[in-house]
């Protein structure tokens, strides 16, 4: 009879917990349930919870400061100097701090502070895109830092182009070509990632406007040295130009240097640049 009491009392407290459980995923702080199992890092300066944070060449995390940087995951935690902090990881659905106005769906990047903002599809430089919001923030107040729903992506899987017009993957095969293109009135630049190398196969343009003037003209650079003959848009609206030559001696950008279109518009209002890459070894 004492057995089957024990039994029976060993059964309800199993029960009970199992209940508890389940209400516990249920109730208002569900969010959890369906978020990756955050991961934990040693802070390098300060960071707060909701920050989008990087890895240092040291290999600790830091919130991050630029646009274009890759990003590890959102602060999950606080941590101060070298103090351990969580941190929710790609493909994780978390919370991230914004001072800006945020739309359900848009894509986001990370500000100077590591608080989340929109892409600018107007700037000339690269951003990372490091969550795609999954709720809307209508307040732009700058002075706290509120946060929205996102899902963390890959970190730093894609940059959105200057121009707003194309997105580069950095996870393409090493050989597998690829195209990076813009719509394009003015210089732009985009830097190659770390740990990777881009050469270069082919360069071509259409015009958005007709031209006999041979002064409207692209350039590509890798860094400040011309990896292709100048292509002259002297044709008729949506002519395509293509690069004459591909100089051997700079045709593969190293990381951390920029792959440049260079352009000279006189009487040509837009022109779109193509540009044929693969990544190679380092």
């Amino acid at each position: 009879m004492k057995n089957r009491n024990l039994y029976a009392a060993l059964w309800l407290i199993l029960l009970g917990a199992f209940v508890f459980s389940m209400a516990s995923l249920s109730g208002p702080d569900a969010r959890a349930a369906d978020t990756v199992t955050a991961y934990t890092a040693r802070a390098d300066g300060q960071i707060v919870e909701g920050q989008f944070v990087k890895i240092t060449a040291e290999g600790n995390a830091k919130a991050a400061s630029a646009a274009s940087d890759a990003i590890l995951g959102v602060a999950e935690s606080n941590a101060l100097n070298t103090g351990a902090f969580r941190y929710a990881a790609p493909g994780t659905r978390t919370r991230v701090g914004t001072r800006a106005s945020v739309t359900a769906g848009q894509m986001l990047t990370a500000g100077l502070s590591g608080y989340a903002e929109p892409v600018n599809t107007d700037a000339n430089t690269a951003q990372t895109i490091a969550a795609v919001a999954l709720t809307t923030r209508v307040d732009g107040n700058a002075t706290y830092h509120p946060k929205v729903d996102c899902i963390v992506l890959k970190a730093g899987g894609v940059a959105l182009k200057p121009g707003g017009v194309e997105l580069l993957t950095k996870d393409t095969e090493p050989g597998i070509p690829f195209i990076v293109w813009a719509d394009a009135n003015r210089d732009i630049s985009w830097i190659v990632p770390a740990g990777k190398a881009l050469k270069v196969i082919d360069v071509w343009t259409v015009q958005d406007d007709a031209s006999s003037d041979a002064n409207n003209t692209v350039v590509v650079k890798n860094g400040n040295n011309a990896l292709c003959g100048a292509l002259a848009l002297d044709n008729a609206d949506n002519g395509v130009e293509r690069a004459a030559t591909i100089i051997e001696a700079y045709d593969k950008v190293a990381a951390g240097t920029n792959l440049t279109v260079d352009v000279t518009l006189v009487d040509v209002t837009q022109v779109k640049v193509y540009i044929m890459c693969c990544w190679v070894t380092p």
